[in-house]
């Protein structure tokens, strides 16, 4: 029930979210993803993770 309510609510647009002028302010997140006996989906899900529409944050 919880998953259905989750996707049916994705499909509703974010009223309060204004645009950000630049990608200066958004925030800084970190992924950090536990992978275990997980090798034949590692490849997938770094290039789906590239694909993301965020600035990389570089060190």
């Amino acid at each position: 029930m919880l998953r259905l309510f989750a996707c049916a609510a994705s499909f509703e647009p974010c009223a309060d979210a204004e645009p950000l002028e630049d990608d200066a302010r958004l925030p800084i997140y970190t992924i950090v993803l536990a992978l275990y006996q997980e090798a034949a989906v590692v490849r997938q899900l770094t290039r789906a993770i590239d694909r993301l529409d965020y600035p990389v944050l570089c060190s």
